[in-house]
């Protein structure tokens, strides 16, 4: 019977580590998924800033219909760790990452507005390169805990300083 417990024992203890080993190709892969989709949820945000005119919310059509207004997106800075779109009509669109690690985009103009566009965040380098800023975003899942299991995902994009 001791022999029977320990060999039950033993069993136990080697399935558990196997079976952990075949889920753990299946997280990192979901995990993945979801760094990419956060990643594309930013650049989507910032393409649509950029992109040329401010959506306008038409509040006298039923539903509330987006449209293009008339606010030309004008060039982007850098203020300090921050990444500021300006427009025609003197509307900045500021993004940043806050302590939650959540990538925050806040549109100022009569009124200021801040929305959440991608979290597990760690990270918002930009630099001028030219023309352009250089916006790198470092995405990062388990970030505490083991190395082993830190899964890190950068993101880069160019965004114009001037548009002429």
């Amino acid at each position: 019977m001791a022999i029977v417990s320990v060999m039950t024992g033993i069993l136990a203890i080697v399935l558990g580590t196997a079976w952990s080993g075949l889920a753990q190709p299946s997280i990192d892969i979901m995990v993945r998924c979801q760094m990419e989709q956060e990643a594309q949820l930013a650049a989507m945000s910032l393409a649509t800033d950029c992109g040329g005119y401010l959506p306008v919310k038409t509040s006298n059509i039923q539903g509330g219909i987006t449209g293009l207004g008339t606010a030309v997106f004008s060039g982007a800075s850098i203020n300090s760790d921050q990444l500021q779109l300006t427009f025609t009509d003197g509307t900045t669109i500021t993004y940043k990452v806050d302590d939650d690690h959540r990538l925050i985009r806040e549109t100022t103009n009569t009124a200021t507005s801040s929305v959440v566009i991608a979290s597990n965040v760690y990270g918002m380098t930009l630099e001028e390169d030219g023309n352009f800023i250089k916006v790198a975003f470092l995405f990062q899942f388990r970030a505490t805990g083991s190395d082993k299991y830190r899964i890190p995902y950068t993101y880069i994009l160019y965004v114009p300083t001037v548009i002429s």
